[in-house]
C-alpha cells in the first residue's frame, strides 16, 4: 500500500507544479495588461496622416456604421457578460490537500477574467461611441444634416469626459 501512496503524493505533487504553473501565467498577464496599457488601450492618440487626404465612400460608411459596428459592439457586450459570469472556482472545489489549494489557482484566473471584462466593456463603450462619431462626421464632411456638426461637439465633449468604466482603476 505504500506504493499506492507514494504514486499518489507524487501525482498531488505534479498537480501542484501545473496549477503554480497556471497561477504563475495569469498573474503574468494580468500583469502585462495593466502595466502595458496601450496595446489595449483605444482612447490612446490616434495615429494622423500629415497629407490631409480624405477617402470617402459614402456607402461603406453608412454600412459600416448601421451594421458592422453596432453588431460589434452589441457582441462585446455579450462577451463582457459572459466573461463576467465566469468563476471556475466552484467548479474545481476539491480536498484543499489537493494541488495548490481547495480551489486550485482560480483566484488569479478570476483576476484576469475580472481585468478582461472591464476591458471588453470599455471596448464596446468605445465602439459605439466611434460609430456615432463616425457617423457625425461624415455627415458634416457632406453637409447632409446642419446639425451634425453641433452635435459632433456636443458627442465629442461627452466622450472626452471618459468611459464609465475604467479598466485602469
Amino acid at each position: 500500500m505504500t506504493g499506492l501512496g507514494t504514486a499518489l503524493d507524487k501525482l498531488n505533487g505534479q498537480i501542484k507544479d501545473e496549477e503554480r504553473a497556471i497561477e504563475a501565467n495569469a498573474k503574468h498577464n494580468l500583469n502585462s495588461v495593466q502595466n502595458s496599457r496601450s496595446p489595449y488601450d483605444p482612447s490612446q492618440p490616434p495615429m494622423a496622416s500629415s497629407d490631409g487626404i480624405i477617402i470617402l465612400d459614402r456607402q461603406l460608411v453608412d454600412e459600416i456604421v448601421r451594421s458592422y459596428l453596432p453588431e460589434i459592439g452589441i457582441e462585446l457586450e455579450d462577451i463582457a457578460a459572459k466573461d463576467r459570469n465566469c468563476d471556475a472556482s466552484s467548479h474545481v472545489m476539491r480536498s484543499p490537500e489537493l494541488g495548490m489549494s481547495a480551489t486550485g489557482p482560480s483566484n488569479s484566473i478570476r483576476e484576469l477574467n475580472w481585468q478582461l471584462y472591464k476591458l471588453l466593456k470599455d471596448l464596446a463603450w468605445e465602439v459605439d461611441n466611434g460609430a456615432r462619431v463616425l457617423s457625425l462626421a461624415i455627415a458634416d464632411l457632406m453637409d447632409e444634416d446642419e446639425n451634425a456638426a453641433a452635435e459632433l461637439v456636443r458627442l465629442a465633449n461627452q466622450i472626452a469626459q471618459g468611459t464609465p468604466t475604467d479598466p485602469w482603476g
